[in-house]
């Protein structure tokens, strides 16, 4: 299982597109937060792909 955490604040805005094929919309958020390193994270798996993104709390993040 791949992990890729995103770092930022609530001026930051993440667009996933296409980055890891044709349908993002395979993207779920979880319903939990996860906390790394004393800071809090939304967490999204694509579990076809076997990946897990950690985006910290304030990061706007558009599945496009």
């Amino acid at each position: 299982h791949l992990q890729m955490r995103i770092d930022g604040d609530a001026g930051d805005t993440v667009n996933l597109d296409d980055l890891v094929g044709s349908n993002d919309l395979d993207w779920v958020k979880n319903n939990s937060a996860v906390t790394l390193d004393g800071k809090d994270y939304a967490a999204y798996t694509h579990d076809a792909l076997g990946l897990s993104l950690f985006v910290q709390n304030g990061v706007v993040l558009n599945l496009i």
